[in-house]
C-alpha cells in the first residue's frame, strides 16, 4: 500500500540530465510511488525502497517490466512502502548505509554484494524477477564470435555507472581493450562508425534501446553466447518487515509465472 502516486513531469527529467537509456550528473530522487513525510520513514512497518532508475524498464512510467511489477507489489502490499529512484550507483549507496531496507532492481548473486562491501549475511534475496543476458553486439554486416576468447585483444564499449563492468572484466580476456561511455546510444553510435568493434551490454537494456531507435536490424548477437546471466531480484536488510515484504514478492512473482 502507497498512501500516493506521483508523475515525472519532463521538466524533472531535464533538470536531473537524465537522456533516454543514460544518466549524467550527480544524485537526484525521482519519485516512483512514495509518500515521503517524516512521520511515515519513521513508522517502523513501513518498508523503504531505494530503485535503480533503467529508463523504459524501471523508471516510474506504467510500462516497462519492472515497472509494472512493482506497481503490482506496492498498489497491493498491506503496509507501507516508501520508494525514491536513484541513479544506480546512489541507490547502492543508499542501502549501504541503510537508508533503504531494500534495492530493486538487484541480483541474486552473494559475491557480487560481497565486492560492494554488503555483508551478505545480513541479506535476503526475493525470487529471481528476471533472468537477464550479458551479450556481445556487432555489426549487422560482421560476423558474430562464437566463444568469449574471440573478444581478445578487441576494442568494446562498455556503459559506465551500471555495474557492467564488473560482469565484464570478471569473464572476458584481459587483453581487451575497453571504452567507457555514458550509455547505449553512446555505445551502438560508436558501433556503427567502426570506432569499436562490439559493445557489451545486457539483452534487456540493449533491445529496449535499439528497438526505440529502429536500430535492431543494424546490429546483433550470438544467441548462444553469453558473457554472464544474473538473475535479478529485490534484495533487503534482514529483518521482520522485510522477510514480510520478500514473502509477498515472491508470492506475486510466482503467480505472475503461473500466468505466464
Amino acid at each position: 500500500m502507497i498512501t500516493k502516486r506521483y508523475k515525472l513531469p519532463m521538466s524533472w527529467l531535464i533538470a536531473a540530465n537524465v537522456s533516454m537509456f543514460g544518466i549524467s550528473g550527480s544524485a537526484y530522487s525521482i519519485p516512483f510511488e512514495a509518500n515521503h513525510s517524516a512521520l511515515l520513514l519513521k513508522e517502523t512497518n513501513t518498508i523503504r525502497v531505494a530503485g535503480t532508475f533503467i529508463p523504459g524498464v524501471f523508471d516510474g512510467g506504467d510500462s516497462g517490466l519492472y515497472n509494472r511489477l512493482f506497481q503490482t507489489v506496492a498498489n497491493e502490499y498491506s503496509e507501507k512502502i516508501s520508494f525514491d529512484m536513484y541513479p544506480i550507483r546512489r541507490a547502492v549507496k543508499m542501502m549501504k548505509d541503510q537508508e533503504a531496507d531494500c534495492l530493486f532492481v538487484a541480483n541474486d548473486s552473494r559475491d557480487f554484494h560481497t565486492q560492494l562491501g554488503f555483508p551478505t549475511d545480513k541479506l535476503i534475496f526475493s525470487d529471481p524477477v528476471y533472468v537477464n543476458r550479458m551479450k556481445v553486439y556487432s555489426r549487422a554486416l560482421d560476423g558474430n564470435i562464437s566463444a568469449i576468447a574471440d573478444l581478445k585483444g578487441a576494442n568494446v564499449a562498455v556503459s559506465s555507472g551500471t555495474y557492467q563492468g564488473y560482469w565484464f572484466q570478471e569473464h572476458v580476456p584481459n587483453s581487451v581493450n575497453v571504452t567507457e561511455v555514458n550509455d547505449l546510444k553512446q555505445a551502438f553510435d560508436l558501433l556503427k562508425i567502426g570506432r569499436v568493434d562490439h559493445v557489451i551490454s545486457f539483452s534487456l537494456d540493449a533491445q529496449l534501446y535499439l528497438d526505440s531507435v529502429s536500430q535492431s536490424e543494424l546490429f546483433h548477437s550470438n544467441a548462444d553466447l553469453d558473457i554472464v546471466i544474473t538473475r535479478e531480484c529485490i534484495v533487503c536488510w534482514g529483518s521482520e518487515k522485510s522477510s514480510q515484504f520478500i514473502n509477498y514478492v515472491n508470492q506475486q512473482i510466482n503467480e505472475a509465472q503461473l500466468k505466464q
